[in-house]
């Protein structure tokens, strides 16, 4: 019979030694899944306070996305008024255009009749000048008549 109670505390002894790292297993899991469950929330934090500088930056994103569009609206109303400008002078561009023109062709109609006014008074200085000497000649002519005549007549006091 001391075998048998000899036999049974060691069988007590073998449950209770199986029970106790059993026990320890449990605990340790436990330490572990507090560990895992206190890095979890410390993300948990960690990516609470990240979504929230998010959604203020994402604010702030939304509120320069406006300005940014009303200032575009600005700078498309400003190009719509300097198309409207900008067409204006290429109208404008047009009239000095066909107005040079016009006047280009006046000057150059005032050009040929400048030329040919010059040809004519060329030719009519040639002809002032065939004149001048025609005149000079007559003028020789007349003075040698004239000298031989005044002779003719000092001729007879003599």
């Amino acid at each position: 019979m001391n075998n048998l109670k000899y036999g049974s505390v060691l069988w007590l002894s073998y449950q209770s030694q199986r029970s106790s790292l059993s026990m320890n297993s449990h605990i340790l899991k436990m330490a572990n899944a507090m560990t895992r469950s206190e890095t979890l929330a410390t993300q948990a934090g960690i990516d609470h306070n990240l979504s929230l500088q998010y959604s203020e930056n994402s604010k702030a994103d939304l509120l320069q996305a406006e300005s940014l569009q009303a200032h575009a609206a600005e700078l498309e109303a400003d190009s719509a008024r300097e198309e409207l400008l900008a067409e204006g002078s290429l109208a404008q561009e047009g009239e000095f255009h066909a107005k040079a023109v016009g006047e280009e062709a006046e000057a150059d109609a005032l050009a040929v009749e400048a030329a040919a006014q010059e040809d004519v008074f060329f030719e009519e200085t040639e002809k002032a000048a065939v004149e001048a000497a025609g005149a000079a000649e007559d003028m020789v002519e007349t003075e040698t008549e004239t000298a031989g005549v005044a002779a003719c007549e000092f001729i007879p006091f003599l």
